[in-house]
């Protein structure tokens, strides 16, 4: 009987499963929890600044993925020996330690030796654009010492030792095997970044973002012709203002191979057939957002001083060759924030030129570096705290065929690389993109594209499951639809394969949208509609992409004394396909966010506004729930645009 009972006892540890290790932080203490299938009696034993959480009987699933390092832990492994699994958690310092054993769930908090607050707020490196976790079980039980089925028990604390002994040095692969070796840690950065807003000078009555703080990518990934929709849907959430007049987000160059625009006027400085039109605005922030490693907000008040350069040629000679290079750095003074100091550079080179009577040849080159720009890393915003200095490389190149008559016919490629430094919230990765669009000329101001585009997401060296191929077949206009009623509408279908995903998140087909619409009332009053769905690579756990919907309302009106108002209201959801570890379900975020603002013509050259803006986060997982807030007044100087009549330009 004994024996049969011990042989029972053997096999029902062997089936406990380590399903998921997490890296998360309540209060500010990092917290290393790991989900298990069943009852382990854990323990901690500790080797110097290595605490060894043990699991006896629990080994991991196959593919298990380790969460980045976190503020405090400089490094976790993941070993799977006969006695079971055993994680090694690499502090920065030797730090004392609670183990809470819950049904399901082993729970390891480094306990700082400083006041919590104080250590996260002033001693870890501040990452702009996250906000930590505040999540607290609604009555915590007791921190206990042994695994009991019934009741937690009590806190196993140990002192750190006086002398730091050797530590064992282990061997990590550099892509995540079956866990039967030290494994780095993969990318499982949370949800999408809230940073403080890299505020832009105003613009008219063109398109215009909704609420947010990040901003998008130079040019979509379908093409050339499509950017301005899929524009502004990536600033949906990217800053309160708008772009200066003539660009889009980040510097970005009006969408080439649009409907006819109504010309520029001939304003700047000239040198020759070189145009120059400068720009200064210069804000102050006053910013309750996410700045260090997880998801709590903090405040902070900064000054920003944006200068921007814009040099053209042959802007104003029409069917010219065109050239234009944008110059946009941010410098910020003031801040609490050592990472916020670091000055941002965004510039982008773009070039038209007709060869010979029927073929036009467009190239762009966009060169973003910076820390709190995190749409350019991740437009769908998983990426919003942990944050790193980036370097993004995006070029694009197009021909145009026109045959004379009302068809035409234009081949795109783009490919578009991010790099970050390490202990990073997200990964390395690269988009590369091929299209052909069939071209429609509905009027002298509107276009029709049916367009077929092939992506291509290679292996990343910190995350290899992140692969895929996608094929996407869509129909675009672009232009007037009706008089005062200005639009770019996109939407196709797409066929996704991420072989190397989780399951249930290894395809998706579905509907792809890109939307923009623009009514104006009256030259002072407008109403704005933006909308979109498209996929993204993930960062989160066994997803290799995740889907982002998103819409957004903005207005713009003009008030007596010559004041214009601008006002925006916007939702997103990121939705997965691989349930979530510890879940039955997929993760799933809704961001919400509204804005309002009011601006002031100081003179042609100069303007005055101020605005604020609030933003919520809500995921099916509480780690990651945010709530943060921005006020921010500019006075800007320079070549800034034509004005709406009443007012500021916005």
């Amino acid at each position: 009987m004994i024996a049969m009972a011990t042989a029972l006892l053997a096999a029902s540890e062997a089936t406990v499963t380590l399903s998921a290790v997490r890296l998360e932080a309540v209060n500010g203490r990092p917290i290393v929890r790991a989900v298990v299938s069943g009852p382990t009696p854990a323990r901690v034993e500790r080797s110097g600044r290595d605490l060894l959480l043990v699991l006896p009987g629990a080994h991991p699933r196959p593919g298990l993925l380790l969460p980045f390092p976190n503020a405090g832990i400089a490094k976790l492994t993941l070993k799977d020996s006969r006695e079971g699994a055993r994680i090694r958690i690499r502090l920065d310092q030797p730090l004392d330690y609670e183990l809470r054993q819950e049904p399901g769930l082993m729970s390891v908090t480094i306990v700082p030796s400083a006041p919590v607050r104080d250590v996260y707020a002033k001693v870890l490196w501040p990452a702009p654009g996250g906000r930590p976790e505040e999540v607290a079980p609604a009555a915590p039980p007791p921190v206990e010492h042994e695994v009991t089925p019934t009741a937690p028990p009590p806190v196993e604390r140990e002192a750190a030792p006086a002398a730091e002994p050797p530590v064992e040095h282990e061997v990590t692969p550099t892509a995540p095997p079956p866990v039967e070796h030290e494994v780095t840690p993969t990318a499982q950065p949370p949800v999408e970044r809230e940073a403080a807003p890299a505020a832009e000078p105003p613009v008219q009555r063109e398109a215009a973002p909704a609420v947010g703080v990040a901003t998008p990518p130079a040019v979509s990934r379908e093409g050339l012709q499509s950017g301005s929709a899929a524009g502004d849907v990536r600033d949906l959430y990217a800053k309160i203002l708008p772009p200066p007049a003539g660009v889009g987000p980040e510097g970005e160059p009006p969408a080439e191979g649009s409907a006819a625009e109504p010309a520029a006027p001939r304003e700047g400085f000239y040198f020759g057939p070189v145009r120059l039109r400068p720009t200064l605005v210069t804000s102050y922030i006053d910013a309750d957002t996410a700045l260090l490693d997880t998801p709590q907000p903090v405040r902070d008040r900064y000054f920003q001083i944006e200068p921007r350069l814009t040099f053209d040629l042959g802007a104003a000679v029409p069917d010219g060759r065109k050239v234009e290079l944008t110059y946009n750095p941010r410098f910020r003074t003031s801040t609490a924030f050592p990472e916020l100091r670091h000055t941002t550079h965004l510039a982008t080179l773009s070039l038209e030129t007709p060869v010979g009577g029927r073929f036009t040849v467009r190239a762009l080159h966009h060169y973003a570096r910076g820390v709190i720009e995190t749409t350019e890393v991740d437009p769908g915003r998983e990426y919003f705290f942990r944050l790193t200095p980036f370097t993004r490389q995006q070029t694009t190149a197009g021909v145009e065929a026109n045959s004379g008559g009302r068809f035409g016919l234009e081949v795109h490629g783009s490919r578009d690389s991010v790099r970050l430094s390490d202990n990073a919230g997200f990964f390395d990765h690269r988009t590369d993109v091929v299209s052909s669009s069939l071209i429609y000329e509905l009027g002298p101001t509107l276009r029709a594209y049916l367009r077929y585009a092939w992506d291509h997401v290679p292996p990343s060296a910190q995350r290899p499951i992140i692969e895929s191929r996608a094929s996407t077949v869509s129909l675009q206009v672009n232009g007037e639809l009706i008089p005062l009623v200005r639009g770019d509408l996109m939407v196709g279908y797409r066929h996704l394969s991420a072989p190397r995903g989780g399951s249930g998140g290894t395809q998706f087909d579905g509907t792809v949208l890109a939307a923009s619409l623009r009514k104006e009332f009256t030259p002072s009053a407008s109403l704005g509609l933006v909308g979109s769905r498209d996929t993204y690579p993930s960062g989160f756990e066994e997803n290799a992409f995740y889907v982002a919907t998103s819409a957004g309302l903005e207005a713009d009106l003009g008030l007596p004394l010559s004041l214009v108002f601008h006002g925006t209201v916007g939702w997103q959801r990121n939705a997965y396909g691989v349930p979530a570890a510890g879940l039955s379900v997929p993760r799933r975020d809704d961001l919400i966010g509204w804005s309002a603002g009011v601006g002031r013509s100081l003179t042609r050259w100069s303007f005055l506004r101020g605005d604020y803006r609030q933003d919520r986060r809500d995921s099916n997982l509480p780690a990651f729930d945010t709530n943060g807030h921005v006020f921010i007044v500019q006075l800007g100087l320079g070549y800034l645009g034509p004005a709406p009549v009443g007012g500021a330009p916005r």
